[in-house]
């Protein structure tokens, strides 16, 4: 039986099938997006447990998703990354439903870790 729903979202497809290969078998219902409105797109769509979703996308940057996100009051919770976690504009632990911030590249067992504890809450 499949667990929660998951939107990774990251324009590296080694990035997106990693994390979609590993979150898949812990069970996950995954989905991915490789661009700002495709995330923005599945957002409208189906129902998220979580999101991961990277900082540097193309048309719609992440931090802009978030905001998004936080003005229409969607209680979404997002892991956010950063290949560059030190240059972000903003700091993305500003907006409550960002649950963690982690850098690239990462580690799988903390990844796989990070999910288990942001859907637990």
């Amino acid at each position: 039986m499949l667990k929660n729903k998951i939107l990774i979202v990251d324009d590296q497809q080694g990035i997106r099938l990693l994390l979609s290969e590993v979150l898949k078998q812990e069970g996950y219902h995954v989905y991915t997006a490789e661009t700002g409105p495709e995330a923005l797109d599945n957002l409208q769509k189906i129902k998220f447990d979580l999101a991961i979703l990277d900082y540097q996308l193309p048309i719609i940057d992440g931090l802009s998703i978030v905001k998004i996100l936080n003005k229409h009051k969607c209680p979404l919770p997002l892991i956010f990354m950063s290949g560059l976690p030190e240059r972000l504009p903003v700091d993305p632990m500003e907006y409550e439903n960002i649950v963690k911030t982690i850098a690239k590249p990462f580690d799988i067992e903390e990844i796989i870790s990070d999910v288990a504890t942001a859907l637990s809450k």
